[in-house]
């Protein structure tokens, strides 16, 4: 499958995929102006019928998600007025960001776990999953860049918070 990040190969279903996206206009309209065709009443049907085929092909469904995603965090940052630092973003800053994310799933865990909480198994579950996937990202992300320095102990490793972690024994 294709990286949604990047644009769709052919012009099209991009054109179409961004309309999509930004906008709110019915199949037939996004498929019309992808192609360069004015949507008429005779072919309206049409146009709709081909709009409907590229808008449930698995590459175009992903890209609308992931150009909807991102608009929205663009209008979730104009809000919170989140500033970007000069440069950008450097590995140090996203690092620092997931350790303190880190940090804030593992505290909900944590109250997740205590026995006077009354959280059903499969929802620890759940959460369990999505700070081991959180997890694995993050020290993934661990590589080394020239002149990046990242404030971690020498022995980041040992100290990770998924050695502390419980595993799941569900087949047991």
């Amino acid at each position: 499958m294709l990286n949604p990040a990047h644009p769709l190969t052919k012009k099209t279903y991009e054109k179409f995929a961004k309309q999509r996206a930004e906008t709110s206009r019915d199949l037939a309209s996004c498929w019309g102006h992808a192609t360069g065709r004015e949507v008429t009443t005779k072919n309206r049907d049409s146009l709709k019928i081909s709009g409907f085929r590229v808008d449930k092909r698995p590459e175009v469904i992903g890209r609308i998600a992931y150009m909807r995603e991102q608009a929205k965090a663009r209008r979730l940052a104009e809000q919170e007025q989140i500033e970007v630092p000069e440069g950008g973003w450097t590995q140090s800053d996203v690092l620092q960001i997931m350790l303190e994310t880190t940090t804030a799933l593992e505290s909900c865990y944590d109250a997740l776990c205590r026995p006077d909480v009354d959280v059903s198994d499969i929802k620890k579950r759940q959460y369990y999953s999505v700070l081991s996937s959180h997890l694995a990202r993050q020290y993934s992300s661990l590589g080394s860049v020239d002149g990046d320095a990242v404030d971690l102990p020498k022995s980041a490793v040992d100290l990770a918070p998924i050695n502390k972690m419980q595993f799941c024994r569900c087949d047991q």
